[in-house]
């Protein structure tokens, strides 16, 4: 490792990551012209102004350094100091003095400003097969390849733990709430709304997994036109399937035609399919009303949830899918839903 070293972490790190995703390129090193061994070490500067240029990113970049004093100074860095290990295999290296900070390592320093659901979202995404296009706002790209197991970013966040690394404690915390192989961000937002405990506003509905390939018999596989199939949530022990359909997927003829096939072919082979319409994640009472009824179907039953559990709730819901509408509030109001919730 050079003596003078500039490791990149934080949210330029993020979207280097995320650049990769799309786009292998990305994790290719540039040409570099005029390369020499035994020069002079560089200042801060002028590795920055090479980092932003074999990133293809724009200043100030994030810059991470162990110890305050050795924090590298610079208009185009934002220097940050980070005392979690920073060991060979957690950097990927683009030159010889540069370095960026992989995922593992990223998500612990972020979490020092994020949310529980921010993190869990950033978790989802990497270990997850869809991705962000760059440059182009909220587009997706899906059907990619997970960038790295979970089980890599959570044993990251115990080492760190040992160490009482700041953030260490909220980026283990927010990996509890994980599944991998989600394919879509809304996907995901269900997937933290099912996993998150009752006292954070979420259902505890876990034992999923997501996006499995289940294999179909030759008869129903001709049916449908496929040997396989992937349900969006599936709990093996119950063989309860949970499938996400959203407007932009699931609407018109030819789509239902396709989603009522896969629920015949799923249930001829004894599975229970149950499907989310995107309007239901919408209110605060169709949702409360549709988890129960996916935990009765789980075999499950608990305690109503009480005020202060719904409140979390609603909370929740509207960081993850948005807030209710004028007329939906003005109805739920004048008409509370008082059936079960769990």
């Amino acid at each position: 490792m050079a003596e003078q070293m500039l490791i990149i972490g934080y949210n330029t790190a993020l979207e280097f990551w995320r650049a990769a995703r799309v786009a292998s390129s990305s994790l290719q090193e540039p040409e570099v012209v005029g390369r020499t061994y035994g020069r002079l070490p560089q200042s801060p500067t002028s590795l920055a102004r090479r980092a932003i240029e074999l990133l293809g990113t724009e200043a100030p970049i994030d810059v991470v350094a162990s110890k305050v004093e050795t924090r590298m100074r610079s208009p185009i860095i934002r220097a940050h100091s980070c005392a979690a290990p920073l060991p060979p295999k957690s950097l990927f290296f683009i030159d010889d003095d540069i370095a960026i900070c992989r995922m593992p390592a990223v998500l612990v320093q972020l979490a020092r400003g994020s949310t529980p659901v921010e993190l869990a979202r950033i978790a989802y995404e990497m270990t997850g097969t869809y991705g962000f296009e760059a440059g182009q706002g909220s587009d997706v790209v899906q059907d990619l390849h997970p960038l790295l197991d979970l089980g890599e970013l959570k044993g990251y966040a115990r080492s760190c733990r040992a160490t009482r690394t700041r953030g260490s404690r909220i980026a283990a915390d927010a990996l509890r709430y994980v599944v991998p192989n989600s394919n879509s961000p809304r996907e995901t937002d269900v997937a933290i709304i099912l996993m998150m405990p009752r006292s954070m506003g979420g259902f505890g509905l876990s034992g999923f997994v997501m996006n499995p390939s289940i294999r179909l018999s030759s008869h129903l596989g001709a049916i449908v036109g496929s040997d396989a199939l992937k349900p969006d949530f599936y709990w093996p022990d119950r063989k309860v399937m949970l499938e996400y359909e959203s407007q932009k997927y699931h609407r018109g003829p030819s789509a239902m035609n396709r989603d009522e096939r896969r629920r015949r072919a799923f249930e001829s082979e004894g599975y229970h399919v149950m499907r989310l319409m995107n309007d239901v994640l919408k209110t605060n009472d169709e949702l409360n009303s549709f988890m129960t009824q996916l935990a009765q179907t789980l075999g499950i039953y608990r305690r109503p949830a009480s005020q202060h559990m719904l409140d979390c709730r609603r909370r929740l819901r509207e960081e993850l899918f948005g807030p209710v509408s004028e007329e939906t509030a003005k109805h739920e109001m004048e008409h509370p839903y008082t059936g079960s919730v769990i």
